[in-house]
């Protein structure tokens, strides 16, 4: 279903369909990660750029659900349910930061990724679960929110606004150190 929601013009997908789109993605970057880390041959210049990419969609992701998916959840259900998703976004964004004072081939590197791999597992199935459940349930306008879920995803990419600026700026300001 996630594959054909990917190839599906926009006006035929629904939010759920794009954020179970956008989980693949970042789990098959994982896996990608996982596979490279696994070789014998130490290439720490593809983990390096594997791991901006992981990182820099993960950033835009968690402000995307932040700034659209989780207010339409919390406006038609209470933001009881956002908790745990917050705080996991929370844990995601401090493993990045620890990945960025990393160099490639610190051992600490792999396991990091390691570590954020199983957090945004856990993220994705809660989110999945309990949140998709959710929004399916309480009357949301799925296809309206996947207009607002594709518009804000353009503006957080491009950083054409104060909040996306600010989601820009973290994402892609990297340390020097994955750039060796």
């Amino acid at each position: 279903m996630a594959a054909a929601a990917r190839h599906a013009p926009l006006g035929q997908r629904d939010a759920l369909s794009l954020l179970r789109a956008e989980h693949d993605m970042l789990l098959r970057l994982f896996h990608e990660y996982e596979l490279l880390q696994s070789c014998q041959a130490r290439d720490d210049g593809r983990k390096a750029l594997l791991a901006r990419r992981i990182c820099r969609e993960l950033m835009v992701h968690a402000a995307l659900e932040e700034q659209a998916f989780y207010p339409a959840v919390a406006q038609a259900a209470g933001s009881a349910l956002l908790d745990d998703a917050l705080v996991e976004h929370d844990a995601q964004r401090l493993l990045i930061g620890q990945l960025r004072s990393l160099y490639p081939d610190d051992p600490c590197f792999g396991a990091t990724i390691a570590v954020l791999a199983e957090e945004t597992r856990h993220h994705i199935a809660h989110e999945q679960g309990a949140l998709f459940g959710c929004a399916r349930s309480c009357g949301l306008d799925l296809q309206l929110l996947a207009q607002q879920l594709a518009a804000r995803r353009k503006a957080l990419e491009r950083g054409t606004d104060a909040h996306a600026a600010a989601a820009h700026a973290a994402a892609f300001a990297w340390s020097p150190r994955l750039d060796e």
